[in-house]
């Protein structure tokens, strides 16, 4: 392909790309806060008193390794660690953000591979990004313990959403917006690539899903053993979540 006429931006101190990166900065640093905030609101002091205490101890115990534990790979699994609603809400917007900067400022076709052709990318984006939304949602519980999540409580989780769509939506309008201001002719090339994505663009992704899917479930359907660890895996996270309710019930008649 020959080269476009209309060529990139060429210095990150031009207005489109230095106030782009400054709005960027203060959406996700805005949103952190207010999730942290509205994180800490429901916890209250006591057990925000007792992650304080935590972490102290925990940086004592990192002070303690000695300097060949650090060259392992693997050396933060001696290091404790206590999932809270706190660090749970920071690490999803936190991780939306970091895709929020992928997904914003790559800009795609007609200077590089467009997002659409460039499936490993495009796929990891959006599997991350139904991975925090499923987490924040709190849709499968099994999911936030394997991953050391704590599952928001109901009343926060259409506040996490709204600010993980915030951060991610807000950034992509901001920084079009300014391409919009001070680089009109780059806000042109974007717009016409836009207007000429067609569905047959998104084919062969979609068929690259099927695929994964398909061969997912012919692996799955066609092992019974596989059947029968999902089986018991779902039978015993059943078994334990009806009993924590019985659980705190005779605790209560004791008490």
């Amino acid at each position: 392909d020959r080269m476009h006429p209309v060529r990139p931006l060429a210095s990150v101190f031009n207005p489109a790309i230095f106030l782009s990166m400054l709005g960027q900065l203060v959406i996700h640093l805005g949103c952190m806060i207010y999730v942290a905030e509205l994180a800490k609101d429901i916890m209250g002091p006591e057990l925000l008193q007792e992650v304080i205490d935590f972490e102290k101890e925990r940086n004592k115990h990192i002070e303690s390794l000695d300097e060949d534990t650090f060259n392992e790979w693997n050396w933060f699994m001696s290091v404790p660690f206590k999932n809270n609603l706190l660090n749970t809400c920071c690490w999803l917007v936190e991780t939306s953000q970091q895709i929020s900067v992928i997904f914003v400022n790559y800009k795609g076709r007609p200077w590089m591979k467009g997002m659409l052709e460039n499936q490993p990318l495009f796929l990891s984006l959006y599997s991350c990004i139904a991975l925090v939304a499923v987490c924040a949602w709190g849709a499968f519980p099994w999911l936030n313990n394997i991953l050391n999540l704590e599952v928001v409580p109901e009343g926060l989780r259409l506040q996490v959403m709204l600010t993980l769509g915030v951060s991610l939506v807000g950034s992509f309008a901001w920084d079009r917006f300014m391409a919009y201001l001070f680089a009109p002719q780059i806000w042109e090339v974007m717009k016409e690539e836009a207007k000429a994505t067609k569905f047959a663009d998104f084919q062969p992704i979609l068929m690259t899903v099927g695929y994964v899917i398909g061969g997912g479930a012919l692996l799955l359907i066609g092992n019974p053993i596989m059947l029968g660890l999902a089986y018991m895996g779902y039978r015993n996270w059943k078994k334990n979540r009806d009993a924590t309710p019985q659980a705190q019930a005779q605790a209560g008649r004791h008490q």
